[in-house]
């Protein structure tokens, strides 16, 4: 079992003639008309969590819309189906982004939407990923649709399920003994789980596992799962495997919790309230 020490001791420390590229670029895949605010938020969390540079990849709409919320945040328009959701055609622009602009983590499904066309933008992206994929939201919904999901997942990939998208995915309810629910399904689908709840469990194809157990009501609220998903993604571009990026934004997430509830209680807090406190965590967690 991974304690909390070993997870604080993964956490990178930037050097002082790091630029930007170092840092890491994160792909942030995600929107539809419906859900515009999830993409920002993921794309928020990774430039928060220390990325250097996070591309917001979002139909063309939304990125008109969404093109003043950040101006740290660059964007890569995509074609729109009918629906209002990104076209599934738009998985080969995505695919040639990640091959000419050196990201080293993709964020995918943040706010994607229901839609059969998603699921075809879901596939045609992991199908031709060559970075590790962070896979969330409505990523993990279109995967539950699918037969022998599994096969088609990218070596490194984190899985970023609450209980019931995890029941989707699995096809039975999770089970009270988490821990080692969760360490089988990570064994048995070949990707890094983090089944999101009180108790976050993180669990590695290879059977390690870390057990988040420090329960905050101020994560409970829209959006914080996707703030984690950029968490992560940053993470990973740092350099960090899967698995320590996986632990490390869950902890990193918690404390930005425990700050935030410090300061102005459990109730009312945002996302965005969350994100803001992401640079602190740092601090504090690698003081």
């Amino acid at each position: 079992m991974t304690s909390s020490a070993e997870v604080r001791s993964w956490i990178p420390e930037p050097r002082p003639d790091e630029d930007k590229d170092e840092r890491g670029r994160v792909l942030v895949v995600g929107g539809s008309l419906r859900y515009s605010g999830a993409p920002l938020l993921a794309a928020i969390g990774a430039a928060r969590a220390g990325a250097g540079i996070v591309t917001l990849a979002v139909s063309r709409s939304l990125a008109l819309g969404l093109a003043g919320s950040a101006p740290e945040v660059t964007f890569l328009p995509l074609e729109e189906a009918s629906t209002g959701v990104i076209d599934a055609s738009a998985a080969r622009a995505i695919a040639t982004a990640l091959e000419e602009g050196r990201y080293r983590a993709l964020v995918l499904g943040p706010g994607l939407g229901h839609d059969p066309t998603t699921d075809g933008l879901v596939f045609g992206v992991l199908a031709r990923a060559t970075v590790p994929v962070v896979l969330d939201a409505d990523g993990l919904n279109a995967l539950a649709r699918a037969e022998r999901w599994p096969e088609r997942l990218p070596k490194s990939t984190v899985l970023t399920p609450h209980a019931r998208e995890a029941a989707r995915l699995a096809g039975e309810a999770v089970p009270a003994a988490r821990v080692e629910w969760a360490r089988d399904r990570a064994r048995s689908w070949g990707a890094v789980l983090v089944l999101k709840g009180p108790c976050t469990v993180i669990a590695a194809p290879d059977g390690e596992v870390f057990a988040h157990d420090r329960p905050n009501p101020a994560l409970a609220t829209a959006g914080s799962g996707d703030v984690l998903s950029g968490a992560i993604g940053a993470l990973v571009a740092s350099g960090l495997t899967p698995y320590r990026a996986a632990c490390a934004g869950v902890l990193l997430q918690g404390e930005a919790a425990a700050i935030v509830s410090r300061e102005v209680g459990v109730r009312g807090v945002l996302a965005t309230d969350l994100a803001a406190a992401l640079p602190r965590a740092l601090a504090s967690l690698t003081a």
